[in-house]
């Protein structure tokens, strides 16, 4: 699993070194002079703490710098009034717990404001104080909260997807959730999330579930269509047979691989998704990630997207014009096939790292931003790597190829 980690994290920072090297990125990260915001600069922000986000707030708040919504963001876009004033869009994803409690507060105290792509169907009620078992109801802002933001204008909330979940695109088997395997919509290292966990069932109970090579929902690639019969089947076995307990076997993975494999023999053969179905399941996700929202936020209008993960294709972003959303945002840099269709908007979004570059009192040099960016992927990346497994170590973790 940690080579799939490894591979996510490259893949999630190698847009900086295409845009650096290749100078695919705005003029004002590569550029010095105070005059070259030519377009509407946008940032993307996940998990916050008041170490990073408060000094970029006052280095925007001092040199006067205006924040947007995704409405005023498109409207100076299309109307190609875009960096004549010092504006910025700061975006913010998931709707982590540090959206409530580090960003509203900061952007509240200085008038700013910003928007928040939430993932409606994994939002969490009031907490109720007892405690959940569901790891996104401890990581995530609850409805109320989203509310109290939304109410007090500081917040734009808009879809960043139904469930954001993964799909299984391949009959590669990966892995089985065990308990060194991190349950969570935010980390997708395996697919399918849905119907196993989604549901209020304990971690316990998918224990077993068979891990499969994953992919967006949003990419072109069809999603495999496998029995329920084999998951449940793997999750049964891993029950009868001591439940967490199981995993201390130094051959639970062999034997369990071998209940897998009958399991599939023994069921409807495994197909992927026709193209009917494939066309249905994402325009299904765009508009009910959408009608979820505006039922819960009064008078609220949701017309924009952001794409989990930074993955699409060609498919969904005409989906996603025909549920309704007039931008799409993405990573740092914006795939051909999206850039080269007037509709929906294109949104590309840099690290919050580059906001050290942006014309003003404390802008910081160019191999200084790079330094403290590429500093924090090593750091985070050495942190994900090693604690892979660390879990489970009274569990045996080797690999599945191993078997």
């Amino acid at each position: 699993m940690w080579t799939k980690r490894l591979q996510r994290m490259i893949e999630k920072n190698q847009n900086d070194l295409v845009g650096i090297l290749l100078r695919k990125y705005p003029a004002f990260v590569l550029n010095d002079r105070e005059d070259v915001l030519t377009d509407i600069p946008v940032f993307v922000f996940h998990e916050v703490t008041p170490h990073l986000l408060e000094p970029i707030i006052e280095f925007l708040v001092e040199n006067k710098y205006r924040t947007l919504t995704a409405d005023e963001y498109v409207d100076r876009t299309v109307s190609g009034q875009g960096g004549q004033e010092r504006e910025v869009l700061l975006t913010f994803d998931d709707g982590d717990k540090s959206l409530y409690a580090v960003a509203y507060p900061a952007l509240k105290r200085y008038g700013l404001k910003a928007v928040a792509y939430v993932v409606p169907g994994m939002i969490p009620e009031e907490d109720d104080g007892l405690g959940s078992s569901n790891v996104w109801e401890k990581r995530l802002c609850n409805w109320k909260e989203i509310e109290e933001m939304h109410g007090n204008a500081t917040l734009d909330i808009q879809s960043h997807s139904m469930y954001h979940h993964s799909i299984p695109i391949s009959e590669r088997l990966i892995d089985f959730i065990a308990p060194n395997v991190e349950l969570s919509f935010l980390n997708s290292d395996y697919a399918p999330l849905i119907g196993g966990i989604h549901d209020n069932q304990s971690q316990e109970a998918v224990y077993g579930t068979p891990i499969y090579n994953w992919g967006s929902r949003f990419s072109a690639t069809p999603a495999l269509c496998e029995s329920p019969s084999v998951a449940i089947t793997c999750r049964k076995y891993v029950k009868e047979h001591g439940g967490v307990e199981y995993f201390r076997l130094p051959d639970w993975r062999i034997r369990l691989k071998r209940v897998w494999k009958e399991s599939r023999g023994s069921h409807l053969q495994a197909r992927f998704e026709v193209g009917t179905e494939q066309r249905k399941a994402i325009l299904k996700d765009f508009l009910e990630s959408k009608r979820d929202i505006e039922r819960r936020l009064p008078e609220k209008k949701v017309r924009h997207f952001c794409y989990p993960w930074f993955r699409g294709s060609p498919l969904a972003v005409e989906l996603s014009a025909e549920a309704g959303y007039i931008s799409n945002a993405w990573g740092s840099l914006v795939p051909g096939f999206a850039r080269n269709v007037r509709a929906p908007i294109t949104i590309p979004r840099l690290s919050p790292h580059y906001i050290w570059r942006l014309p003003g009192k404390g802008r910081k040099p160019i191999g200084e931003v790079l330094r403290e960016r590429f500093f924090q992927v090593y750091k985070r990346g050495s942190v994900e790597i090693s604690s892979v497994g660390r879990g489970g170590n009274k569990y045996c973790n080797a690999p599945i190829n191993g078997s």
